[in-house]
């Protein structure tokens, strides 16, 4: 098997391009989703403080967190939350994280209001 079908080392090796254009390094010692990631977020960044929007539509909310300023909470097709993360956090669950903020605004209501 020749280097064009070792799966790891292009998909290293094009981390390591990317890396380079965008930051003039390449640690080859962090795992790929890592690099992937931190090319991710420096693209994003870029792109936003050029004045455009960015949709990201992801599951994983830790990595929301730490890029958006904005966020839209959708359960069940239906618009639940929407707004500046900071405000969602101090609105709905103060202090806590997004996280705590999904599992707020998309557990069912109590029905049967807590009497006999």
């Amino acid at each position: 098997m020749g280097e064009d079908t070792d799966v790891n080392s292009t998909r290293h090796g094009s981390a390591a391009q990317a890396a380079e254009a965008d930051r003039g390094r390449y640690d080859g010692n962090k795992p790929f989703e890592q690099i992937e990631y931190d090319i991710a977020r420096t693209r994003l960044r870029l792109s936003a403080a050029q004045g455009r929007t960015i949709f990201l539509s992801t599951h994983l909310l830790d990595m929301a967190e730490r890029l958006c300023s904005r966020v839209g909470i959708i359960d069940h097709g239906e618009l639940v939350a929407a707004g500046q993360l900071q405000a969602l956090q101090q609105e709905v669950v103060p202090g806590g994280s997004l996280e705590e903020v999904f599992l707020k605004v998309t557990q069912p209501e109590d029905t049967d209001g807590g009497g006999s």
